[in-house]
């Protein structure tokens, strides 16, 4: 493909001065010859109806015709895909002998060219890897492989990304060693044929994965396996051999090296099951890939504002991070809970005070559902209306605040109303387990734990049947790593409260947080046994899941949860989860969901951080992305007017105003936020990050190297997208 356009008057004019073609096809006036192989010649043209370049595949006729209507039928597959990587097809004339296809014409470089130049760095080849793994996740999940994947069929266009040449005509099994660009290399698909197809095996996706392991190794290298080796000699060499026999250079780091051995291992059963495994082993290994740089870069961030989601810390929802954990405390009361905390206490003589207490704690039992904390919140107020010195009803709606406090993204409003009410508890019945449970919560969400465990052990003295002290105390634990005092407790109490689901939850995660996710499966799965109507316990599975690269069965469970009901954190995983595959539209849908009135929470600025950083993939979304960003501005701006002073909300709203360009704002933020926090890594990066989006570049490198000195992981800056012409810069590296 040329490096530039060329206009139709830019052409070599005839004699009669106008632009001479070699060809017609329909409204296509056929220019230059970009390549040719075993289905036909590619040509660029130029469509006069709609005035735009475009590339046409000629197919051949005669002989091949049999290949040709295949080549046609796969194209139609091929154009279903949607994937920026994914070379668009316009359309497919086939009225004529011989058919045609109208692609999308590329502007850049192939990868072919750009090996000739030599080697890539580490960070440019992880780069290019999870491009293309994220592309190649989305053609595998729609039933597509590609077959002939080479550097001659990958192209770095003009604006960094990495495209995939030719998808779906290579997918017929072709002797004569097909090509369409003007790279021409009659070995090059041996060199990237798996084993199994140089045998005469069926092509699958797990072909796909070897030939970007050779790519990969190529990528580094500068050279592919067994260079000096070329036809039947090289098809011998790649079925005889495995690739731990390969030349690797000793610097190439030795994850990387893993990587390439899992990628292009002999038999399928030991490579990675799929695209998205092999991501996350980029991601784990390296650590990081391009797709997901953003959302791990949202992990280096104070602990106030864990990504882990282990409870109860509330719901985390940020994208690309898949290990959203959401064991939410449902303060499961039933029936028989909700009466032993008030009949023994002895506080009702009237019924409906009673009735309106169990409505208000069944409530907060089914606290995932849309409106509960409301509802919650009314039974508890109109208590009070009847009774203001109502205890076990304050301590309620301290209760319902704290929820709030973890539902709304640690808005610190709902935390001084928590305070407020959990004091009015204890001043009017200190003796009531449940306000001592009320305080023990409202510290445990200020990080006290020691003293939180003394509300709740003095709850239990007070109450030893008391449910709700012994699922914070558990949580509590769990903070303070003390996991096998923990699983002790939660152990005997599941095996004393067969039926309460939430002890099954805090085994299982316990197990997570120790790293047996056998156990924690099975846990999380006893607790939908026990009740499978709530849906946290899906997010929870689904994550367990996704840590063992089951991710067929987590986007499955998901989609389980959301026949249930919707929910922000069943949207944002979701949403997660088909980023990480590279379907964007898909994921965009789902971050929609999620930031939904009806559906979701339209006031969590993360939510729409994550939107708008999804609608940037898309293309022609741009402006929805920015017009998200402005969302995510405005709901964090408010924010701040309750929780002043705060470096991590003041440095995601300079990275949102300099996302916006609006420098005048951003600049006296990025300053702001250093003089709060000079020596935070993660401020550090995002005040980096933002210097780069407003061009700049001396204060981003200046910036982003302290952030690589106080601990920010350089692997997470070589990730950013954004960040790629400045990595190219002699200044960063010095």
């Amino acid at each position: 493909m040329p490096n530039s356009e060329i206009t139709p008057d830019q052409q070599q004019a005839n004699s009669s001065g106008e632009p001479e073609y070699s060809a017609t096809l329909r409204h296509y006036l056929l220019g230059e010859q970009l390549g040719e192989g075993g289905f036909g010649q590619v040509f660029q043209a130029w469509d006069s109806k709609l005035e735009r370049y475009v590339a046409v595949k000629r197919l051949k006729s005669g002989e091949h015709r049999s290949q040709s209507r295949q080549a046609l039928h796969e194209a139609r597959a091929a154009a279903s895909l949607d994937h920026p990587a994914f070379v668009k097809i316009y359309a497919i004339e086939d009225e004529e002998d011989p058919p045609s296809i109208v692609m999308e014409l590329i502007r850049g470089k192939t990868l072919r060219k750009i090996l000739h130049e030599g080697p890539m760095s580490e960070p440019d080849a992880r780069e290019m890897l999870m491009q293309l793994s994220a592309a190649m996740q989305v053609a595998h999940a729609s039933g597509l492989v590609h077959g002939d994947l080479k550097p001659s069929n990958i192209m770095l266009d003009d604006s960094g990304r990495y495209r995939i040449l030719d998808f779906g005509l290579a997918l017929v099994n072709d002797t004569e060693v097909t090509t369409s660009t003007n790279q021409l290399d009659p070995q090059g698909t041996i060199a990237y044929m798996a084993p199994e197809r140089l045998m005469g095996g069926a092509l699958t996706a797990s072909a796909d994965i070897y030939a970007l392991g050779v790519i990969f190794y190529e990528a580094l290298t500068g050279h592919r396996p067994f260079p000096e080796r070329n036809g039947l000699a090289l098809a011998a060499a790649l079925m005889q051999t495995s690739s731990d026999g390969w030349n690797y250079p000793a610097e190439i780091s030795r994850p990387l090296v893993r990587l390439i051995l899992q990628m292009t291992a002999r038999t399928t059963e030991r490579r990675f099951t799929s695209m998205l495994a092999l991501q996350q082993a980029l991601m784990t290994e390296t650590p990081v890939a391009a797709a997901s740089a953003s959302a791990i870069n949202a992990v280096m961030q104070d602990e106030n504002t864990a990504r882990i989601r282990v409870f109860p810390v509330r719901p985390a929802l940020t994208r690309r991070i898949l290990a959203v954990f959401a064991v939410v405390l449902g303060l499961s009361v039933t029936l028989w809970a909700g009466n032993h905390y008030l009949n023994s206490a002895g506080l009702f003589e009237r019924f409906s005070e009673s009735r309106a207490m169990e409505t208000g704690l069944q409530a907060l039992q089914y606290n995932d559902r849309p409106g509960s904390l409301k509802t919650a919140e009314e039974a508890f107020q109109s208590v009070l209306a009847h009774d203001p010195n109502h205890a076990a009803a304050a301590a309620g709606l301290s209760i319902v605040n704290s929820y709030r406090y973890w539902f709304e993204f640690s808005d610190e409003l709902y935390l001084k109303k928590a305070e407020a009410s959990a004091l009015q508890a204890e001043k009017l019945n200190s003796s009531l387990a449940l306000s001592q449970v009320a305080m023990g919560l409202y510290h445990y969400l200020r990080h006290d734990y020691d003293l939180s465990l003394q509300y709740y052990d003095k709850a239990i003295s007070l109450d030893p049947g008391t449910y709700f002290a012994w699922t914070l105390k558990i949580a509590t634990l769990n903070a303070l790593k003390r996991h096998d005092e923990s699983l002790q407790i939660a152990t005997e109490q599941l095996r004393l409260h067969p039926k309460q689901r939430l002890f099954a939850d805090s085994i299982g995660e316990i197990y997570f947080q120790r790293g047996d996710l056998k156990a924690a499966e099975k846990a999380f799965r006893a607790s939908l046994d026990i009740d499978p109507d709530v849906v946290f316990a899906y997010i929870n599975l689904s994550n367990v899941l996704i840590r063992q690269n089951r991710i067929a069965e987590a986007q499955q469970i998901l989609q389980k949860g959301l026949q249930i009901r919707s929910s922000p954190g069943l949207f944002t995983n979701l949403g997660n989860l088909l980023f990480l595959q590279g379907n964007y539209v898909a994921a965009a849908d789902a971050f929609r969901n999620a930031v939904s009135v009806d559906k979701g929470d339209p006031g969590d600025y993360l939510g729409w951080a994550n939107l708008a950083d999804t609608l940037l993939w898309l293309p022609g979304e741009r402006e929805s992305a920015m017009q998200a960003y402005g969302k995510a501005r405005e709901l964090l701006k408010k924010r701040m007017e309750r929780k002043p002073g705060r470096y991590e909300l003041i440095s995601r709203l300079a990275l949102y105003s300099a996302r916006l360009k609006l420098e005048a704002e951003a600049i006296p933020l990025i300053e702001e936020s250093l003089k709060l926090a000079p020596k935070q890594a993660d401020n550090l990066f995002r005040a980096g990050l933002a210097y780069e989006l407003l061009g700049k570049r001396a204060l981003a490198i200046q910036t982003l190297q302290l952030a690589i000195v106080a601990g920010y992981p350089k692997q997470f800056i070589e990730a950013e997208p954004d960040l790629l012409d400045l990595r190219r810069d002699p200044a960063f590296g010095s």
